[in-house]
């Protein structure tokens, strides 16, 4: 059981992705096609509606490679209004959660 909840949260969370807002779809899709003809492994997507900036289109990219990001919007001038990780848009509940399984019974402990 305890691997079959750890499977779950390690495939979703395992590696942490980034979003660059924007507040306008033209800027989103210029900056999409920079950093794809630069090689990066992007993806529009919609961002959650809590940090959502007024454009319902946002640029998903692997947090290990922001700084690298970073570097080609600003040289290209494209810089996003906003960079969030998706650490930052996990609940609380889930931040705070420790999940152990003791002679076949699973613990749940979470810290509020």
């Amino acid at each position: 059981m305890l691997k079959f909840i750890k499977k779950i949260f390690q495939k979703k969370y395992e590696r942490p992705k980034g979003i660059l807002l924007y507040s306008s779809v033209q800027q989103v899709i210029q900056t999409h096609k920079i950093l794809e003809n630069e090689g990066f492994l992007v993806r529009l997507v919609a961002p959650p509606p809590e940090i959502r900036l007024g454009c319902d289109l946002a640029i998903e990219f692997e947090l290990i490679e922001q700084e690298a990001i970073e570097t080609i919007i600003k040289q290209e001038r494209s810089a996003p209004y906003k960079i969030v990780s998706t650490k930052e848009m996990l609940p609380n509940v889930l931040k705070r959660s420790l999940i152990v399984e003791i002679d076949g019974y699973l613990m749940c402990r979470w810290e509020i």
